[in-house]
């Protein structure tokens, strides 16, 4: 039983219980219009950052693929990786719908693969330039 302003039950005679309490704050809500703008509202400045969201969630999904690929990392890793991974296709996902319904074409994943880090067939030569000379009092 609650009390509120000292009665029991509630206020009046219906009381206050938390359905009652979230219906009217629902009802309230609604009459009071809250507007949330659509995708079509989007400024040129929000459709950047969504496109950049997008090209930073491909080129993570795409580590974490190539990590999991890769095989040289602990066992007990494989697991957080693999949400990783799951994580940033959502994300992307979720940035392509936006995307489109803004009405933009949004990149795909093969758009924005990594090549990894650069692989060196041999180790780099030194220099066969000169040494420098030094002109002036020694």
């Amino acid at each position: 039983m609650s009390v509120i302003a000292g009665k029991p039950g509630g206020v009046g005679e219906r009381g206050l219980d938390r359905r009652r309490f979230l219906l009217a704050t629902a009802a309230g809500v609604a009459l009071a219009g809250v507007h949330v703008r659509d995708a079509r509202a989007a400024t040129e400045t929000d459709l950047a950052y969504a496109n950049f969201g997008l090209a930073t969630s491909y080129l993570v999904a795409d580590f974490y693929t190539r990590s999991l690929a890769a095989g040289k990392l602990e066992a007990t890793l494989r697991p957080a990786l693999r949400r990783g991974g799951s994580a940033a296709r959502l994300h992307a996902r979720e940035l392509t719908v936006l995307l489109t319904g803004a009405g933009d074409t949004p990149a795909t994943p093969e758009d924005f693969t990594s090549n990894g880090p650069p692989r060196r067939s041999r180790p780099p030569r030194a220099s066969s330039a000169p040494e420098p000379r030094f002109c002036g009092p020694a």
